[in-house]
């Protein structure tokens, strides 16, 4: 792209031709293409930040969306923890199932119920077998 003198040295280069204030076309030619070009700049700029409001709302709903559905899960995996652990007394194979019930009393308590529940298990065994001898 050639880039001709700087608007300076055009205003100044007028005035020594003794044309006085009357810019010269070429000048005039000019200006009125900077103006456009800055008019469609500010429009670009504008339509740009338009466009990223509106992401911004998309974006926004979506999250919106998104914590409604993770308070949502929460709450159930509340009430299934609940009736888990109601449900455990009633179970005597809890323990045959160990990952959902270490998370809910750990691993500690688990192997404590998972020894005592073992212990039971042969206790019945043995009541049963008990039983068909005799």
């Amino acid at each position: 792209v050639k880039r001709g003198p700087p608007m300076e040295a055009l205003v100044l280069d007028t005035a020594v031709a003794g044309e006085g204030n009357k810019p010269r076309p070429r000048v005039t030619k000019r200006r009125e293409k900077n103006r456009d070009a800055a008019r469609k700049s500010r429009r670009k700029q504008t339509e740009r930040a338009d466009e990223l409001h509106e992401e911004l709302q998309s974006i926004e709903q979506s999250n919106s969306a998104l914590q409604k559905e993770i308070a949502k899960l929460k709450k159930d995996l509340r009430l299934y923890e609940t009736a888990l652990e109601r449900h455990k007394p009633h179970c005597p194979k809890w323990w045959k199932c160990p990952n959902i019930f270490i998370q809910l009393v750990g691993e500690e308590e688990f192997k404590k119920d998972r020894l005592k529940n073992k212990e039971k298990e042969k206790q019945v065994k043995n009541q049963e077998a008990n039983q068909e001898t005799l």
